[in-house]
């Protein structure tokens, strides 16, 4: 008896094809979420180097805006007059706190950012990719928006813990 052996034919095209483009491991948004309510750096740094997350950037860059705009007339109208009470309580000599230029300048910025978000939600490729010149945008926007307002938490509250002492 003679055992006929069938030859195994490879695609060569479709070897070369698999060979050439590894299937990428996508970070899950949870873990991108996570990392943006407790370490942010991390988070951006996620968030452009995944280039289909691209599409997130034009949401956050509206949401942040939002909790600017909302931060600042907060601190302007209810935190810093209740501030400027306290240091005229405990040391009347004590120069009441003029934080409020940087509380506009976080509300304009908010506004300014929230405007942005709706600007770059057109701009996005058919990938789903941002340019590289609006993401730089938006990352210093979104990195401006955990600066800034501590920025004015220390020149509001500064001056209180000096008063006091």
């Amino acid at each position: 008896m003679v055992e006929l052996v069938q030859e195994e034919t490879f695609n060569l095209s479709q070897f070369q094809n698999e060979a050439q483009a590894p299937q990428k491991k996508k970070t899950a948004a949870w873990v991108i979420l996570l990392f943006l309510a407790f370490f942010p750096p991390v988070a951006f740094y996620l968030l452009w180097k995944d280039k289909s997350r691209h599409r997130w950037l034009a949401s956050l860059s509206r949401l942040f805006g939002a909790s600017l705009i909302i931060f600042g007339i907060f601190f302007n109208f209810y935190v810093l007059p209740q501030v400027n009470t306290v240091i005229r309580e405990f040391s009347p000599k004590m120069i009441q706190t003029n934080a409020s230029g940087l509380i506009w300048l976080t509300i304009i910025l908010g506004i300014g950012q929230f405007i942005f978000g709706f600007f770059i939600k057109g701009k996005f490729n058919k990938d789903g990719e941002l340019a590289k010149n609006y993401l730089f945008v938006c990352f210093a926007l979104l990195i401006l928006d955990y600066v800034v307002p501590f920025w004015v938490y220390l020149k509001t509250i500064t001056p209180l813990y000096d008063s006091i002492l």
